[in-house]
């Protein structure tokens, strides 16, 4: 059942002529029908306007905007997912540069403008995955039920030889907004 009758929790009620934001909390983050001096908004500017006001709304600045799909995004976002893995270095094979302290926007794949802000608590550097799951539990931090499933999806997106090459970082995290 939604919180909010005016707008059912999507943040933009419609008057008729026009759809405006509402004044319920979603309302705060809804993007609808923006437009800039060049036409309308889409895309990566799009994106950058919904952080930058978030950025407004939790009076903090990101270090790194990072890109997650709907499963990995809703368990973090509902306390399951503690850590995100990633390799050490970024897509273009740099080093990444992230501190403990450190905010990170995690914007769900497909949709670009649910975003978690989160904040780095710690920075967990291993070898592999598997070591890295050796140390921490499967289910209470990255919200799968063994260390085999979770073995199993990071084989999907990084392979056994950038894993030896770069080794892996575990991003723990503390959701600032969900």
């Amino acid at each position: 059942m939604p919180n909010c009758e005016k707008c059912n929790d999507t943040g933009i009620y419609e008057t008729g002529n026009n759809d405006l934001p509402c004044d319920c909390p979603a309302g705060a983050t809804a993007l609808f029908n923006v437009t800039g001096v060049e036409g309308r908004v889409t895309g990566e500017k799009l994106i950058l306007l919904h952080l930058t006001e978030l950025c407004r709304n939790n009076s903090v600045s990101p270090k790194s905007i990072m890109h997650l799909d709907p499963d990995p995004f809703e368990r973090m976002r509902s306390g399951t997912k503690l850590i995100e893995t990633r390799l050490t270095v970024d897509k273009h094979r740099q080093p990444r540069t992230l501190k403990v302290g450190d905010v990170i926007f995690f914007v769900r794949s497909d949709s670009r403008t649910n975003v978690l802000v989160v904040k780095i608590a710690a920075l967990l550097y291993y070898p592999s995955f598997a070591s890295l799951a050796d140390d921490f539990d499967p289910k209470r931090y990255f919200g799968r039920d063994s260390k085999e499933e979770l073995l199993t999806n990071l084989r999907r997106r990084y392979s056994e030889a950038d894993e030896r090459e770069y080794g892996v970082l575990g991003i723990k995290v503390s959701v600032l907004n969900n």
